[in-house]
């Protein structure tokens, strides 16, 4: 439009500024795609996370069974297993919920 009228500084104002917004588009669009595949890298690490805690879940439930309920002459190494087994449960928890707050702090 500017064009039509003779205004060379209206129409080379608009061509600049139509060129930083391509510019821009650019770096913008690169941008949302790392951010897309950091969303996909979170997602498999959590379904693992999920995958490993159902595992270990199982295997508590198993050994939790296998000791019967009120059995005082439960056998020492059972006992010790099922606690490493809880407390790997707890760390991969609180691994969880790091990775997961350290993604939302990177959005």
């Amino acid at each position: 439009m500017a064009l039509h009228h003779g205004d060379d500084a209206a129409a080379r104002a608009g061509t600049e500024r139509q060129i930083d917004l391509e510019d821009q588009l650019g770096t913008l669009n690169a941008s949302l795609q790392e951010a897309v595949e950091k969303s996909q890298a979170a997602e498999a690490d959590l379904l693992g996370l999920r995958a490993k805690r159902t595992e270990m879940e199982q295997a508590l439930a198993g050994m939790v069974a296998g000791l019967g309920v009120g059995n005082s002459g439960a056998d020492a190494s059972l006992l010790k297993r099922l606690e490493t087994l809880h407390k790997e449960q707890r760390i991969n928890e609180r691994l969880e919920r790091l990775k997961a707050a350290r993604d939302t702090a990177r959005s």
